[in-house]
């Protein structure tokens, strides 16, 4: 009777122990990777998922994710990256500029009398 009492008090203690197991903790700082400079509030979020968080002003982040999730981390002007996490680690993210923004428009109003016009000027450098 000691002998089963054991086993199923054991059985009842593994799933918990498997759940405390699961996440790992992810540091790390995302950079721009010409200048070097941090990246604060730089998108770091678990793909597929609503796990996320913002790096602080220094670009640094953490974020607890289970073994073999994806991080993808975003920023308005950079490509967005996507690094596959295989156990615990302090990660060192160089975003590289985007193309797309290469350019800069401006939007102007134009009043005339008759009517009301909006012209688009770009601005490449």
């Amino acid at each position: 009777m000691k002998k089963k009492l054991l086993l199923f008090f054991a059985c009842l203690g593994l799933p918990i122990i498997a759940l405390a197991q699961q996440d790992i903790l992810i540091t790390g700082t995302v950079l721009d990777l010409e200048t070097g400079i941090p990246i604060p509030s730089a998108n770091v979020i678990e793909k597929g998922t609503s796990n996320g968080v913002l790096t602080d002003f220094d670009g640094k982040f953490t974020i607890e994710v289970p073994p073999g999730a994806v991080l993808e981390i975003s920023y308005l002007g950079y490509a967005t990256r996507e690094i596959k996490i295989e156990g615990e680690a302090e990660l060192q993210i160089e975003m590289e500029p985007s193309h797309l923004w290469s350019g800069r428009s401006s939007y102007r109003w134009l009043r005339n009398s008759e009517k009301t016009k909006c012209g688009r000027v770009s601005i490449n450098y």
